[in-house]
């Protein structure tokens, strides 16, 4: 952790440095210094984290656009990493608004019909979560390599790189954070599976008895 902010810190003095190096020792006019960077933001939705979850969209479960929106700067490494990672962010908090809805509702939940729904949220937030993580170690580690590059891009680039580089290192920073919890989200929905079935079965159990 403390390795990760120090990183980001040295990142921050070196666009500052970069920054006014091109000012001071002129190189080049500033207007002719142009950057092969430009911003622009991608928005994505449920249905492109799993085509499963496209019913939920402009749902009380759909985290909405915030989450889902994602800076990209023309750097096929960065953009890769950032586009994966806005899509597993996606996915996750989806997750985690599914697993808040049941545990509100499953206590007082009679009708199977409902019942079978809260089941099936749950299912296919593990489904889509299970198809993300496969790609979870591999994204740590090509944000860790783009870390590692990034001051030499400032660099190179101190007008593109110079001005975007300390975002671009939160985006690579907050990457394990959202893999990480990318396994204990699923063990909690498998869990949360069983209590429905368990609770579908009580239900079934008082049906016959009446």
């Amino acid at each position: 952790m403390k390795r990760t902010v120090l990183t980001l810190m040295v990142i921050s003095l070196v666009v500052v440095f970069a920054a006014s190096s091109a000012l001071a020792f002129g190189l080049g006019d500033i207007k002719k210094m142009k950057s092969k960077l430009k911003k622009e933001v991608k928005t994505f939705v449920l249905s492109d984290v799993d085509a499963s979850l496209k019913e939920y969209e402009g749902t009380d479960l759909d985290p909405g656009k915030e989450i889902g929106a994602v800076a990209v700067y023309g750097d096929k490494d960065y953009d890769g990493i950032a586009t994966s990672l806005a899509k597993m962010e996606l996915g996750l908090t989806f997750a985690q608004n599914v697993l808040k809805d049941t545990d509100a509702k499953l206590a007082e939940v009679k009708d199977p019909e409902e019942l079978d729904k809260l089941k099936k949220n749950n299912e296919l937030a593990q489904k889509a979560l299970e198809a993300l993580m496969g790609d979870g170690a591999k994204l740590v580690a090509s944000a860790t390599s783009f870390t590692g590059g990034l001051q030499g891009k400032i660099k190179e680039d101190p007008m593109g790189y110079g001005k975007y580089g300390a975002d671009m290192g939160k985006t690579m920073k907050k990457t394990k954070k959202v893999v990480d919890q990318i396994k204990p989200t699923i063990d909690q929905l498998i869990a949360t599976v069983g209590k429905i079935t368990e609770k579908g079965k009580a239900m079934a159990a008082d049906a016959t008895a009446e």
